[in-house]
């Protein structure tokens, strides 16, 4: 009996692991899709207006900027 226990045991721990790496999965899977969508349209100014903002933090000139905190 005590056998069963620490079976179930191993299969429910193998679970959570698995829904974890499940999610590394779908979130390294969402990234490689938007940086493939940012190479394939390394020319569209929108894209390049979204790096600049997002990566390199910056702003068109008549913006004004507010950090929270």
């Amino acid at each position: 009996m005590a056998s069963l226990v620490t079976l179930r045991t191993k299969v429910e721990t193998a679970k959570v692991n698995e829904a974890a790496l499940q999610q590394q999965v779908d979130d390294k899977t969402a990234s490689n899709e938007q940086m493939r969508y940012a190479v394939e349209n390394k020319d569209d100014p929108e894209v390049i207006e979204g790096v600049a903002r997002d990566k390199l933090g910056l702003v068109q000139q008549d913006e004004e900027v507010y950090k929270a905190g």
